[in-house]
């Protein structure tokens, strides 16, 4: 455990120096997209919070606290520029020998028109459309060690597709703890995201040159490795209303560090209210979300706001067996 929590700190210390250094440098940007619709109505103040399959996209370590012994999560979200993300998770109770589960997410995004360059006319665009995909698909396993400490991992196999031109494969590892403070409900937890190989494109492309044009490899591209350090707990709870609040901030190595904000109020375990917001962020910052869990079934919604950008809005769906 001492190991783990080492390796975790030691990440936190580092990648806020490279964000500072390399803003915009990294690829595979929709691994930093957020898929958890309890998260993002959360304003992203999330992390030391779990319950639902959905999670495993955070903080796999929040799996552990999971009370059913299966459970069945979908997220979807309409992004911006016509862009299409979700994610499928299933988690898996086997008693003393933790959780174990698979996960998919995916983006994507369709309707690129082609454009050409013509020696006569110069470039142009031919009318025909191609898409841009991407996966992340893996196993995820969790394990409460002692009533306080938990941990959870992701091995997940990566995809970027563009169009017919060209496609990469890589993989990453997700790692996560949730440790509970023994000081009333507080928790601290950290996860730390993406932590894989650069992925290189197949094949060649043509540089255009005025004198010869050239073949050239494609170059290769980092991960974007999130680190997440977070903190919750309940300041009311009671038979039927319990009142969390959160805090969360995330050092992304290709950008600036942010800090988000959040709160949920749930009544009788039932209804959920939430809201949270966003510092240091380039639009907007404002989120907020509500979730019903009626016997097995949760139902989950999320708004999130975007400034110039269109609003954001997410929905999710768990059954828990």
């Amino acid at each position: 455990m001492r190991k783990i929590l080492t390796i975790l700190i030691l990440g936190a210390l580092i990648f806020p120096l490279s964000a500072q250094r390399k803003v915009g440098f990294a690829g595979v940007k929709f691994l930093s997209i957020p898929v958890t619709v309890r998260g993002t109505g959360l304003s992203n103040a999330y992390t030391a919070l779990f319950g639902e399959p959905s999670c495993v996209f955070w903080n796999p370590a929040g799996l552990s606290e999971i009370q059913s012994s299966r459970a069945l999560g979908f997220t979807y979200t309409h992004y911006i520029a016509e862009n299409y993300l979700g994610g499928i998770s299933y988690v898996q109770d086997y008693m003393a020998y933790g959780k174990v589960g698979i996960f998919v997410g995916y983006l994507y995004s369709p309707n690129f028109e082609v454009a050409v360059v013509d020696e006569t006319q110069g470039p142009y665009l031919t009318g025909e459309k191609v898409n841009y995909n991407a996966f992340q698909a893996g196993i995820t396993y969790s394990q409460k060690f002692t009533k306080l400490f938990s941990f959870g991992i992701n091995l997940k196999a990566l995809y970027e597709g563009y169009a017919d031109i060209t496609s990469c494969y890589s993989f990453a590892i997700d790692a996560g703890t949730l440790f509970w403070t023994g000081w009333k409900s507080l928790r601290v937890a950290m996860s730390l995201q993406n932590l894989g190989p650069n992925m290189k494109p197949s094949g060649k492309y043509t540089k255009y040159l005025v004198k010869e044009d050239i073949e050239k490899e494609y170059v290769d591209y980092p991960l974007p490795i999130i680190f997440r350090l977070g903190l919750a707990g309940e300041i009311v709870e009671t038979e039927y209303l319990k009142w969390t609040i959160s805090f969360e901030g995330a050092h992304p190595n290709d950008n600036v560090e942010v800090f988000s904000f959040g709160t949920e109020i749930s009544y009788a375990k039932l209804l959920f209210l939430r809201g949270g917001y966003t510092i240091n962020k380039d639009e907007g910052g404002l989120a907020f979300g509500f979730g019903i869990l009626r016997g097995s079934i949760g139902i989950d919604y999320s708004f999130e706001d975007f400034g110039h950008l269109p609003d954001i809005h997410r929905v999710g769906l768990s059954f828990n067996f």
